[in-house]
């Protein structure tokens, strides 16, 4: 049986105008009941996303530095197989990840974010954060940015809802020996 408690996954979208540039701004939160490092650190597993995040097909690290990655990820949006080079910086003591793409798959100029990680007194509330624009200012490519926000919260609230359940079962996984904890 399939856990599915993806409407424990709160989300709302903003939009705003920088620079003769329409952004969205998407919001996504959770609240998994285990600690920050515990879920910190699952989630900074880089390489393990393609087994934690179903949306995640592929991980290819490109480059580390300190606490800078550049990986190309390739991933579904939307049913389509898509990839891009991103790159994340972390911030353990923070328990912060920004993230830009550096080469955003079309119709994108601009993708970046950031995933927050914060006590609460349930555990930990995650709040992961999107910011982009499109390439164009074409009101023909609206549906473009319909279909972006889609795949955006879809694969926002799958990520979200696949990390509470890894974190949940993390016990067990150690037993199994598929996460450092």
């Amino acid at each position: 049986m399939i856990n599915d408690r993806t409407s424990e996954v709160r989300c709302w979208r903003t939009r705003s105008i920088q620079d003769g540039y329409s952004w969205i701004s998407t919001h996504h939160l959770i609240t998994i009941a285990r600690p920050v490092p515990q879920v910190f650190a699952i989630a900074d597993d880089l390489p393990g996303w393609p087994e934690i995040f179903p949306p995640c097909q592929a991980i290819e690290i490109l480059e580390r530095q300190g606490g800078i990655t550049r990986f190309r990820i390739t991933a579904l949006a939307n049913e389509r197989l898509v990839s891009w080079v991103s790159q994340r910086n972390v911030d353990k003591e923070r328990y912060k990840v920004d993230f830009v793409q550096l080469e955003p798959f079309p119709p994108l100029a601009v993708m970046k974010g950031t995933w927050w990680f914060k006590e609460v007194s349930a555990g930990t509330l995650i709040d992961f954060v999107h910011h982009f624009t499109l390439a164009s200012h074409d009101p023909e490519l609206y549906s473009a940015e319909l279909a972006l926000c889609r795949a955006v919260d879809a694969n926002s609230i799958a990520e979200l809802s696949a990390l509470r359940d890894v974190c949940e079962q993390s016990l067990e996984r150690k037993e199994k020996g598929y996460a450092q904890l």
